[in-house]
């Protein structure tokens, strides 16, 4: 039996999976990261070997805890999770722990998209307002590493790229229930699922 200090966490390492015995009843947020994520992730701070992050348990870090008690909001019926924010939670939570295993950041950018990038990126999201986005797509857009460019974004537009698709988002499901669109209709082209979780993002948006 283990004990792990509340809000901790860790990984499992590669299949086979060791399922952890708890002396007391215990919440678990499990995220599967994909091969692929963490090999770019590891390659890109320089430790090509930490792809896999091997067992660890009772690791105290605020990325992780963050990441995880989003997702458990969210699977318990909270405010949904986008595609955006989901992929940028987990990426600030695994190159947090490849850095605190000897990962080494490259020297970041200071600098924000220029104008042309910025267009093609406010562009390409508008036209894909109604479907999911990544991170990774608007930086293939954008033609810089995924790994700067939610910085870099911030930087030229001063929001996040998921508070800026958000914002986009509600903007075209308030043009479309001005046009005279049901609030189903409006809440498809705008991406979400209509119920309370569109009404709520509708009212903090804009408002009762």
């Amino acid at each position: 039996m283990r004990r792990f200090p509340p809000g901790s966490g860790g990984s499992t390492g590669l299949e086979p999976i060791h399922w952890i015995d708890v002396p007391e009843p215990s919440e678990f947020v499990e995220v599967r990261v994909s091969a692929a994520l963490r090999a770019d992730m590891a390659a890109d701070l320089r430790r090509p070997d930490l792809a896999d992050l091997g067992e660890r348990f009772a690791v105290e870090d605020p990325p992780l805890y963050a990441m995880a008690a989003r997702v458990r909001a969210a699977a318990l019926g909270g405010r949904p999770l986008s595609d955006l924010e989901g992929e940028a939670l987990v990426g600030a939570a695994l190159r947090n722990a490849i850095i605190r295993l000897g990962g080494r950041p490259r020297h970041g950018t200071r600098q924000g998209l220029d104008r042309r990038r910025l267009q093609r990126v406010a562009e390409y999201i508008d036209a894909h307002l109604a479907g999911p986005l990544t991170l990774a797509e608007l930086a293939d857009v954008a033609a810089v590493s995924r790994y700067h460019f939610a910085r870099m974004f911030t930087r030229a537009v001063g929001l996040t790229p998921h508070a800026y698709v958000q914002s986009r988002r509600m903007d075209r499901a308030r043009t479309a229930l001005a046009a005279g669109a049901s609030a189903r209709e409006a809440a498809h082209t705008a991406g979400y699922v209509q119920g309370h979780s569109f009404r709520r993002a509708l009212q903090r948006a804009f408002g009762p």
